[in-house]
């Protein structure tokens, strides 16, 4: 898709995953492409930084079909550091003599890799030979997003991001069928939000100011605190979800990276599992110096959301035993080539991998009782029911949701002429 700057005061915002572009200056869609709409708003406003690296790596390979691949230890220019131990065991306890505050992980039993192939169009113009421009990276790709996923090569195309609302339509059919009394706070919180957006998006497409008393929002993201935690929540109990599971806990993700979901540990012959360490402070920093600073479409890309960290394992047990037991949290925006690029050239990403026939089971202290207890009260409220049930909320949906959380009928009416003008 192709995404430019005009001036245009009237033109509706994009959706993103978990947020929302707005602004005076607004943003047109070619409806083609195969780079997320977050990507080709990057790739086509790019940073200095940016830009710099797309000119370097794209001269390597003059004469030859323009690529460029950030999987670390591949790469002669992709930055993040990759390491390989001959066994887990080493691994483990490498991981927990540097563990720091900052560091957050995410182990899997294999890695993966996908690759993003579409026109940039301001540089197919400057240069045509040039053009489409292939991307390869480390896939974590939310599970939300893996049906575009086609072999190792994504297709994004004629694809639009539903409204937030209709993204997490099955955690909302959950909560509100529930008796949770916190739950219900939230989501019902999470509405008073999204009718917060909605009336300041209708201000900015009128072309007044918007309201003050904007909700809380996630560091350096558009993202509003209960959403995101709404999302992380469900995805613990095995939601499809726009963001990936990560951990606090070194000890955690070793047991994610050496064991099937069922508690098996995985021992393959020939195979790699891998752990991921994620540095928060060097997200922030990346962010604040990409997004305030470096590119000219800074505040849509702000505003859509491109990389954001939540940490709900400081929550109570009211809120479900495995966030807390998992230490858990989630990250946003990793469908985006352009959020593994920064990761690498900030140094906020680092890769570890090992032999899963090393693995014997023992190198985590964890278990899949300890992680997933079977009392856990939230695995009624995220009944597998209601993920069978992904499609929109209907406006009878909708209207009835907002009526049980508490909001009026006029806040209800607002949320549902929002959704419909692609204002939330």
């Amino acid at each position: 898709m192709l995404l430019q700057w005009t001036a245009q005061k009237d033109a509706p915002p994009l959706s993103s995953p978990l947020g929302w572009i707005k602004g005076r200056r607004m943003i047109m869609i070619e409806p083609d492409g195969d780079f997320p709409p977050i990507d080709r708003l990057y790739y086509e406003n790019p940073s200095i930084r940016l830009g710099g690296f797309l000119a370097f790596a794209l001269k390597e390979y003059e004469g030859d079909s323009p690529r460029f691949n950030l999987i670390p230890g591949e790469s002669s220019y992709a930055r993040a550091q990759h390491q390989h131990f001959d066994a887990l065991g080493e691994l483990s306890e490498f991981l927990r003599e540097s563990h720091a505050e900052p560091y957050y992980y995410r182990g899997q039993t294999k890695r993966r890799r996908v690759t993003y192939r579409g026109r940039v169009e301001t540089l197919a113009r400057a240069f045509p030979h040039l053009s489409p421009l292939s991307v390869t990276f480390e896939s974590l790709i939310p599970s939300y997003f893996r049906s575009l996923l086609e072999g190792e090569t994504a297709n994004w195309k004629g694809y639009s991001y539903p409204s937030s609302i209709d993204m997490i339509a099955p955690t909302v059919r959950a909560i509100a069928r529930s008796d949770h009394e916190g739950l219900r706070e939230l989501l019902g919180q999470f509405l008073m939000d999204l009718r917060l957006l909605a009336v300041n998006n209708l201000l900015i497409r009128q072309g007044s100011d918007p309201r003050g008393g904007l909700p809380e929002r996630i560091p350096m993201t558009n993202i509003t605190t209960e959403l995101a935690t709404l999302v992380s929540l469900s995805q613990h109990y095995e939601f499809g979800s726009c963001m990936i599971d990560i951990t606090n806990d070194p000890d955690v993700a070793i047991w994610f990276a050496s064991h099937s979901w069922s508690g098996v540990p995985t021992v393959i012959d020939g195979q790699y599992g891998v752990v991921y360490r994620f540095n928060a402070d060097a997200i922030n920093a990346a962010l604040q110096k990409e997004l305030l600073a470096e590119t000219s479409a800074q505040l849509a890309i702000f505003n859509a959301g491109l990389l954001g960290l939540v940490d709900i394992s400081h929550h109570s047990d009211a809120f479900g035993l495995r966030p807390l037991r998992q230490a858990g949290g989630s990250i946003m925006g990793l469908e985006n080539s352009m959020a593994l690029y920064i990761l690498d050239v900030y140094g906020a990403l680092e890769v570890f991998t090992f032999p899963l026939a090393t693995v014997s089971g023992n190198e985590s202290s964890r278990s899949k009782d300890d992680l997933a207890p079977e009392d856990d009260p939230l695995v009624k409220v995220f009944d597998v029911e209601f993920q069978k049930n992904a499609g929109p909320l209907t406006d009878v949906e909708l209207a009835k949701v907002a009526t049980e959380i508490g909001l009026s009928a006029d806040d209800g009416g607002i949320l549902q002429r929002a959704r419909i003008q692609c204002l939330i």
